[in-house]
């Protein structure tokens, strides 16, 4: 009672945090002038202090007033004592003004003693900055050693790390890993790590298949011990081949259906929701299977892929030569709704700053491109989810009809279910009551969840507007892609 009393007491008296508490209402009320006027006038009082400087930063990077953001995080980097988030949050600033220099030397400061998830959000950011300047060997090795100290690992960008890099810097890379084995040895992100570097070894004919499969099983081995410790594998067996994939769409509920999927007691899901696989033609069959359970099939357990971006890839031959008779599973949400939360979602995690002012120009080239041609729809949506070209992506994914064509062509109605994520959030139990017996198991009673769940302002004047601008833009593609 006295601890809940002296914290309640240090919120509301302790000056810098009371300005600061101040300053963060008026930006849950939109109120930028207040906050502005609040924060500089914290900064006068208390110029050193990090947490200060870090919110001075932010609210000055709303008004584009970047000389006053760089002297705020400056100050954040040169204070020692600084909070970690605080120095991260500088860390991010210095990447947006364009100092990757800076941002580097900062994130790797606080990554050298961070584990878990702190070795992620300082070693993935340096990998990925890496990566953008096509650095392949030093983003593989930053990558290598988030996993390695225990964070999470951006599978996406280490694959694309691996076709960047030679094969005796993957080597190197492989003998520098097996030197810091994490403190938790029974780690799944360093065994599957491990098995995409011996992948890598194995393309180049430095290693057989053996010791590639034999890292991914181990990996496989220690999720069904963490998550199904009370099932036996059958070690004689071939793996499981996944009964149900979910597709798509990304920022539209698939964490949340996949868990409520996972709660089936019949249902063996993987370690991780997104594998990734389809995408990279380069990745071997065998190593996509080893992520699954070895149990035999009359026991009559079910497996199944949970990768959103698979809808808007070139993979649909091998998806159906691999897994013919699979059940896809399609989850959508207004389309304008969906864009809005992944330019927020990207903004949020450094993959792209601009917000939806800037969006609004990119909705009107787009529209006037297709408006050109209709009969080209397709192609231009599929170009740009091919990555073809490098922006527009976060309005093509919303267009569903365009993208789903290929997979209703190639598998038919009794393949593919599409729901829709306003009707699982309101009624789950109906909703998954229909998945399952898609996919072939008896219905049960589900736990109703929210996974994942972002968390953004969406009201303010500029994102209303991006969103009135985003609806049209997909009634127009509609009207103007009816009958092609």
């Amino acid at each position: 009672m006295l601890k809940f009393a002296a914290n309640a007491f240090f919120h509301v008296m302790h000056p810098p945090t009371r300005a600061l508490n101040f300053t963060q209402a008026a930006l849950n009320q939109n109120d930028l002038v207040a906050a502005t006027k609040k924060i500089a006038e914290a900064k006068r009082l208390f110029p050193e202090r990090s947490d200060v400087n870090e919110m001075y930063a932010r609210i000055y990077a709303k008004h584009q007033d970047w000389e006053k953001v760089q002297l705020a995080i400056e100050q954040i980097a040169t204070d020692s004592s600084a909070k970690f988030a605080h120095v991260v949050a500088a860390a991010k600033l210095f990447r947006q003004l364009g100092n990757e220099e800076k941002a580097i030397e900062l994130f790797r400061r606080m990554g050298q003693g961070s584990l878990g998830w702190k070795a992620g959000a300082t070693w993935n950011p340096i990998g990925s900055i890496y990566l953008r300047n096509g650095e392949h060997a030093n983003a593989l090795n930053a990558f290598a050693m988030g996993v390695c100290r225990e964070g999470p690992a951006l599978w996406t960008l280490i694959i694309e790390a691996l076709q960047g890099c030679a094969v005796d810097s993957v080597a190197e890379c492989r003998e520098r890993m097996g030197r810091r084995v994490p403190r938790k040895t029974r780690a799944y992100p360093y065994y599957k790590m491990l098995s995409l570097l011996e992948q890598k070894l194995y393309e180049g004919g430095r290693i057989g298949d053996a010791p590639m499969l034999q890292s991914i099983r181990t990996a496989t081995e220690i999720s069904l011990t963490r998550f199904h410790p009370k099932i036996q594998t059958d070690g004689e067996e071939l793996p499981l081949k996944p009964s149900f994939l979910i597709i798509g769409a990304m920022k539209c509920g698939t964490t949340t259906l996949f868990d409520l999927i996972a709660q089936h007691p019949r249902c063996l899901t993987p370690f991780e929701k997104e594998l990734q696989f389809f995408q990279y033609p380069h990745l071997d069959n065998q190593w996509y299977l080893e992520h699954f359970p070895r149990i035999n099939p009359d026991r009559g357990y079910v497996t199944g892929d949970a990768s959103p971006g698979y809808y808007t890839f070139d993979v649909v031959g091998r998806v159906r030569e691999l897994l013919p008779n699979v059940k896809l599973i399609f989850i959508q949400r207004d389309p304008a709704e969906r864009a809005v939360s992944h330019v927020r979602h990207n903004s949020q995690v450094g993959m792209e700053t601009f917000g939806p002012e800037q969006a609004i120009a990119r909705i009107d080239e787009l529209e006037q491109e297709i408006a050109a041609a209709p009969e080209n729809a397709e192609k231009i949506i599929l170009d740009i989810t091919y990555q073809k070209r490098k922006h527009n992506s976060f309005l093509a994914l919303g267009c569903y009809e365009l993208l789903l064509r290929r997979w209703k062509s190639a598998f038919g109605p009794d393949q593919l279910l599409t729901l829709d994520l306003d009707a699982l959030s309101q009624n789950p139990q109906a909703t998954m009551t229909e998945v399952f017996q898609f996919i072939g198991l008896e219905p049960i009673k589900v736990e109703p969840i929210k996974s994942n769940q972002g968390r953004y302002d969406n009201s303010d004047p500029q994102t209303q507007a991006a969103v009135k601008r985003l609806e049209h833009f997909y009634r127009r593609v509609t009207e103007l892609t009816e009958g092609f």
